[in-house]
């Protein structure tokens, strides 16, 4: 995937809250803009291809969004994920997608509808002489006395934000772990890889993408890990705070459409082999 930037409308200058006029075959277009990071290596979610075209399952969701709300000009711009979430919070961004689950300081820092935009299979990776028996964040802390080693977690993220609720929930019987500031979700995958760990989060695509395929980057060990899943968590698109009560009500309508014909079930089947959508979810609201 390559790094580099990628918009489908150049013309997308204006804050939200303005109405851009951009000019294509000598027509105007003032439509309001919505401006929406696309974290650009996140996975099948979303990604760059070989042919710099920004695609994903959560991009082309938003895309079929797009469509049943034509009064706005939605752009999409693929960024980093440190991008994604400074410029949502500095104004320079409207929305932003990157998989993004519920966890306490984003329903403070950004308005989130409640409606999930995808949903993602989490788990752990883990070294296969400790997998046995393990089918639950409580079955996997018991293998802690058999000397498992989980690899320090990125503070702030959800997944890591699903270990800390676990805990809370679970002060007999809890996950020991340190968490750091640095982008430590790959090396943590590495680390379990070649055996410095016994366990790390993971989603079911970071296991498929990086040791059961061919290309994956880290193939060669295979053989040593697997991937147990925990729960299915819904994935939510984050929007600034000064986005408008007309847009997200329609956004959410628009979501819902998306879903209920079909057409989300059927994305979900491209990117990830399965239906995400079908079947039940657990959430961290309360």
């Amino acid at each position: 995937m390559k790094k580099n930037y990628v918009t489908l409308i150049s013309m997308a200058v204006c804050a939200f809250a303005f109405f851009s006029c951009s000019k294509k075959k000598d027509v105007k277009d003032c439509r309001p803009v919505i401006k929406i990071a696309c974290a650009q290596d996140e996975g099948v979610i979303s990604f760059v291809d070989e042919n710099d075209h920004l695609t994903g399952s959560e991009v082309e969701v938003w895309r079929e969004i797009a469509k049943r709300i034509p009064e706005y000009n939605i752009v999409f711009i693929a960024t980093g994920q440190d991008d994604v979430r400074v410029g949502l919070q500095t104004g320079n961004y409207d929305g932003s997608i990157a998989d993004f689950f519920l966890t306490k300081e984003r329903l403070e820092k950004f308005r989130i509808p409640l409606e999930p935009l995808d949903f993602t299979w989490t788990g752990m990776l883990i070294r296969k002489e400790y997998a046995d028996g393990v089918n639950s964040l409580s079955a996997l802390a018991k293998k802690q006395n058999q000397g498992l080693t989980i690899a320090p977690q990125c503070s702030g993220y959800g997944s890591t934000y699903i270990l800390e609720v676990y805990n809370e929930n679970n002060p007999d019987n809890k996950l020991v772990y340190d968490t750091t500031s640095e982008q430590t979700w790959s090396v943590g995958q590495n680390y379990v890889g070649v055996g410095r760990y016994g366990a790390t989060c993971a989603q079911k695509q970071d296991y498929e993408v990086n040791f059961v395929s061919k290309d994956g980057a880290y193939h060669e060990y295979v053989d040593y890990v697997t991937w147990v899943p925990t729960q299915n968590v819904g994935a939510y698109t984050l929007f600034n705070k000064n986005i408008p009560d007309d847009f997200i009500d329609k956004y959410v309508a628009a979501l819902k459409a998306v879903k209920e014909e079909g057409v989300a079930s059927e994305i979900s089947r491209k990117f990830y082999g399965y239906d995400a959508y079908s079947g039940e979810y657990k959430d961290f609201i309360d």
